[in-house]
């Protein structure tokens, strides 16, 4: 059996989980882990293509050039979050 550890999500996210688990006869945990796998899954080429392009700046670039780097997917994950919490305010 795979270990555990406790872990906070909005309290949204945990009665959603709940329920839906409850339907399919899952507990939360394992609904948000099989659905982490399908996430993870879905993206792996996106992560890889992002690892690759990191680890080309380490190599060849700058420090101020990695950091852009990273700061830019930052924005880019901001901007999608904030996209979606208007959307659910409608």
């Amino acid at each position: 059996m795979a270990t555990t550890t406790n872990m906070r999500v909005p309290t949204d996210v945990h009665t959603e989980a709940t329920r839906i688990a409850a339907l399919l006869g899952q507990t939360p945990g394992e609904l948000l882990a099989e659905a982490w796998k399908e996430f993870f899954a879905k993206h792996r080429e996106h992560f890889a293509k992002d690892l690759e392009e990191a680890a080309t700046i380490v190599r060849r670039g700058t420090t101020d050039e990695l950091i852009a780097f990273v700061a830019s997917g930052a924005k880019e994950r901001a901007a999608a979050s904030a996209a979606a919490i208007r959307a659910k305010r409608q």
